[in-house]
């Protein structure tokens, strides 16, 4: 396995950042477009990273060696990621092939001093002393697998992480621009604004995904932005992009039901929270996406008080989605499923954006990607919190960046 040794990244929990050791670990975190640290527990199993670069005698003596000290996951833009072990003489990194060394190091040579200090402080600590990730855009597909249109916001971020069984804490700062140098507000996670996790026999278990969102916009403006999308939105739907805007502003609820379907995996859900001068327009918008479906061969049918949608092409109707008004201003939309009407939408005005998943459930239908750790993979549970961070003279609903709090939980 093909390796070079960095200058001085080798960090040890005790020792404060050296200028050559800082500047080491700066230089990969430009280079990379996501760099994950951890910490060697030499009683663990050793990773399958480390018995792969570095073959089993090698990875087994390293690994017991270098109890407690952190080492590093860094993946590329493109190709395989690159394993970094500490050392005594400073960090040595194992590529997967000669190819991956070459375009790293030639890279490496590319670096500017300016680079080098474009980087968040607090982030380039957490990385060297603890559990912690650092990412950009680039990396979303490979976090986020299928569910990347819901992450255009968070595409620059860095987290830390402790772990106390069965729970893992998480907290740290994400933002749709490049994070700033001066970022304080990324440490060592101790109390969160939530209780812990706890297994609930109420839950409803075929939840995979939920959502609640102050504005609705904020997860929607990645695909919307989309010019080819928008277009079509526009042509097919008769939904012009002031009226979307208009909509969107509205508090939001999104779930993602597993599905029982033989063609489909998920079904969605959207709550929506509107105005009265709001609810007037989306009624009218409504009219205009119901002579659409028509044109399409679609038969609408009400049930329950609900707009459903079928799909008649096949020996039996198929239900494709469809909407249901609780009162003024509280709409349900469905895709993939009747709409539920058993409880009306439950959305916190003016409350921070939250997010509950089931990890496990997701990974098992391939929808997340292979770089989140296992232990997140194979968790029951899982919840996020984002609030706005002010920064100087911008009004909250303009803010880029949010500080994420979050945990796991294995049940």
């Amino acid at each position: 396995m093909l390796c070079f040794v960095a200058p001085s990244i080798g960090l040890l929990l005790s020792r404060s950042l050296a200028p050559a050791e800082a500047n080491a670990l700066r230089a990969l975190m430009v280079r990379m477009q996501l760099v994950q640290s951890d910490r060697v527990t030499s009683s663990d199993p050793v990773p399958e990273l480390w018995l792969r670069y570095l073959g089993d005698q090698a990875a087994q003596s390293k690994w017991k060696s270098r109890d407690r000290q952190i080492w590093w996951t860094a993946y590329p833009q493109d190709g395989q990621p690159v394993l970094v072990v500490p050392g005594p003489e400073g960090p040595t990194l194992f590529y997967a092939d000669a190819l991956h060394e070459q375009v790293d190091r030639d890279a490496t040579r590319q670096l500017s001093e300016a680079d080098l200090r474009d980087n968040p402080e607090r982030c380039l600590n957490q990385l060297a002393k603890t559990r912690a990730v650092f990412w950009r855009p680039a990396a979303l597909d490979r976090m986020t697998g299928q569910l990347w249109p819901l992450f255009f916001n968070v595409g620059h971020g860095c987290l830390s992480w402790r772990t106390r069984s069965p729970h893992l804490w998480m907290t740290g700062v994400v933002s749709n621009e490049q994070l700033q140098t001066s970022v304080s507000s990324i440490i060592a996670p101790t109390q969160l604004p939530f209780e812990p996790l706890t297994p609930s026999p109420d839950a409803d278990e075929d939840t995979l995904f939920d959502l609640q969102l102050p504005e609705a916009g904020w997860l929607l403006q990645g695909l919307l932005g989309q010019s080819l999308i928008m277009q079509a939105v526009e042509q097919n739907y008769g939904l012009e992009s002031a009226v979307l805007d208009r909509l969107l502003r509205s508090p939001m609820r999104l779930r993602v039901h597993s599905s029982d379907q033989p063609s489909v995996q998920a079904s969605l859900e959207l709550d929506l929270l509107l105005s009265p001068a709001d609810d007037a327009l989306l009624k009218s918008s409504l009219t205009d996406i119901a002579q659409t479906l028509r044109s399409y061969g679609l038969r609408r049918r009400r049930v329950n008080g609900s707009t459903v949608w079928l799909d008649d092409a096949g020996s039996t109707p198929r239900a494709l989605g469809g909407w249901h008004q609780f009162a003024q201003g509280s709409w349900r939309f469905s895709l993939g499923e009747i709409p539920r009407i058993d409880q009306p939408p439950p959305i916190l005005v003016d409350a921070p954006m939250r997010l509950r998943l089931n990890p496990k459930r997701l990974s098992d239908l391939g929808w997340l990607g292979s770089t989140w750790p296992k232990r997140f993979q194979h968790s029951s549970s899982a919840e996020f919190t984002l609030s706005p961070l002010l920064m100087g003279d911008r009004e909250p609903q303009q803010q880029i960046q949010f500080s994420l709090n979050g945990q796991l939980a294995l049940f």
